[in-house]
C-alpha cells in the first residue's frame, strides 16, 4: 500500500510540473510570440526588468533598399487592422488610426508593451529630409490612440530602435551623420518595466552592435555573356566613436557549388560604401543563376539573367 501510495504522489507531481510548464508559454497578456524570460534576478530567470519586443520591419537589417517585396500586415493583437504596405504613395507602412489620422513609418517598426497595461504599442522608427537625411522615433498606444514616447531633432541627433542580444527593446540616440550607415553612438537604453507605466530607460555599455549589409539596388540583374556585373556592399553597424567594424574583404565570400560564376571582393575606393563584389557567369545565355553573398552570419541572395 505504501508503494502504491508513493507512484501515486509521484504521478501527481509529474502532472502538476507538466501543467506548470505549459501555462507559463503565455503570459499575462497572452503575447505568445514575445518572449518575456531572459537575465532577472529571480530565481525562475523570468525578466522583471526589460521589455520585450518583437521587431516586424527594419531597415537597418535588410540587404537591398526596396520597399517593393512588402506586404500588408495584421496582427491577432490588433485585431481588424492592417498594416498597408506601400512603396507607392510613400514607403514603408501606414496604420489608419482614424478618419483623419494614420500612422506613417518608413525605416522600421517593433511591437512591444512599453506602459506594460497589456497591449501591445507600436515602436516606429521614421526617416525624413533629403541629402541630409534624419531618424526620429515614436511609440504609439494603439488601445488608448495615443504617443506615449517621440523623439526628434532634425538636423541634429538621429535615433533608432533595435533589440539586444536577449530580444528586448532598445533606444539609440546617435550622432548626426549625411550617410545611412554606419551610426555613431552617443548612448544605448533599455526600456525598463515600471510599476505605474510611465516611459522610463536605463542606458548600458555598447561598443558596437553589426546589423548586417545593403548590397546592390535590385533583385534581378541582367548580363551579357563574356560581361561582369559589379555589386556595392556597404555594412551596417552602431558603434562608439573610435570602434570600427572588424570586418574585411576576406570575411565576404559568394556561394558557389558548381562553378557558375567567378568573383573577387575589394575594398571601395571612396568613402561611403565598403566592398566591391565583381561577379562574372560562366553559364551559357538565357539561362538565370541565384547568387548568395554571405557576410557573417547575414546573407543575400538574387539573381543573375545572362542574355547574348
Amino acid at each position: 500500500m505504501k508503494r502504491l501510495s508513493l507512484f501515486i504522489c509521484i504521478l501527481l507531481a509529474l502532472i502538476g510540473c507538466s501543467s506548470s510548464h505549459h501555462s507559463n508559454s503565455e503570459d499575462s497578456s497572452g503575447f505568445q510570440s514575445i518572449s518575456d524570460s531572459g537575465s532577472s534576478s529571480n530565481s525562475q530567470n523570468v525578466n522583471e526588468k526589460y521589455i520585450p519586443a518583437r521587431r516586424v520591419f527594419d531597415m537597418c537589417y535588410e540587404t537591398l533598399y526596396t520597399y517593393q517585396s512588402l506586404e500588408d500586415l495584421t496582427f491577432d493583437e490588433f485585431p481588424g487592422v492592417t498594416f498597408e504596405a506601400n512603396g507607392k504613395s510613400f514607403s514603408g507602412y501606414k496604420v489608419q488610426i482614424d478618419e483623419n489620422t494614420a500612422l506613417y513609418f518608413n525605416w522600421s517598426f517593433y511591437l512591444a508593451d512599453v506602459n506594460q497595461d497589456g497591449h501591445l504599442d507600436i515602436c516606429y522608427c521614421y526617416s525624413a529630409g533629403s541629402g541630409v537625411v534624419n531618424f526620429g522615433v515614436s511609440i504609439y498606444d494603439y488601445f488608448n490612440k495615443t504617443v506615449i514616447f517621440e523623439k526628434v531633432n532634425r538636423n541634429s541627433n538621429n535615433y533608432l530602435f533595435d533589440l539586444d542580444d536577449s530580444g528586448y527593446l532598445v533606444f539609440y540616440d546617435l550622432r548626426p551623420t549625411q550617410s545611412y550607415r554606419p551610426y555613431i553612438l552617443n548612448e544605448a537604453s533599455r526600456f525598463l518595466k515600471t510599476s505605474d507605466g510611465q516611459i522610463a530607460m536605463e542606458a548600458f555599455d555598447l561598443d558596437l552592435k553589426y546589423q548586417g549589409f545593403s548590397a546592390g539596388n535590385y533583385y534581378t540583374y541582367e548580363v551579357e555573356k563574356g560581361s561582369s556585373l559589379k555589386i556595392d556592399v556597404v555594412l551596417a553597424y552602431v558603434h562608439k566613436p573610435g570602434v570600427e567594424c572588424q570586418i574585411k574583404k576576406e570575411d565576404v565570400y559568394l556561394l558557389d557549388s558548381d562553378g557558375r560564376f567567378t568573383y573577387s571582393v575589394s575594398d571601395y575606393p571612396v568613402t561611403g560604401k565598403d566592398f566591391v563584389v565583381e561577379i562574372t557567369p560562366l553559364v551559357d545565355p538565357e539561362t538565370r543563376t541565384d547568387v548568395t553573398i554571405v557576410i557573417s552570419e547575414y546573407s543575400y541572395t538574387f539573381v543573375i539573367s545572362i542574355v547574348p
